[in-house]
């Protein structure tokens, strides 16, 4: 008879998983786990959270990084003031978006370099498309 599916302890390795930023190695999701299975056991359920399409994997051997197939807020033990990262599966690969709130700035800037600093920080998607001078570039 085949054994029952783990489902509190698969939810808690993609809750592992979610609360990483830049991909969830099977170490970090190890020490993550209040009652850790064996290396073996949690490669099974990471390959099961897989063909499920709950998590998605990147890279091979010791760069494996496993990150969640969903969008959602990532936790953040930071103050609520904070930047807040969003984690979204897209394709093969796996990006940290927008921030929520502005990143304190280290040192003083004047209104005009505020507001550049304000159009450097929008997601790509809000940018203007721009080309180049070709002129330009060979006098240079």
């Amino acid at each position: 008879m085949a054994k029952p599916i783990p489902t509190t302890q698969y939810q808690q390795v993609v809750d592992a998983v979610a609360r990483t930023v830049d991909g969830a190695s099977l170490e970090q999701i190890e020490a993550q786990l209040p009652d850790p299975p064996t290396r073996r056991t949690l490669q099974r359920w990471l390959g099961d959270l897989m063909a499920q399409q709950r998590l998605h994997k990147t890279g091979l051997g010791r760069a494996t990084r496993y990150w969640p197939m969903i969008a959602k807020p990532l936790p953040n033990p930071a103050p609520a003031s904070a930047p807040v990262a969003y984690a979204v599966h897209a394709g093969a690969q796996h990006h940290v978006l927008a921030r929520e709130t502005q990143a304190p700035t280290r040192i003083a800037l004047s209104a005009q370099a505020q507001a550049i600093e304000a159009h450097v920080r929008q997601p790509i998607q809000m940018r203007t498309p721009v080309g180049y001078d070709r002129a330009f570039l060979d006098n240079f």
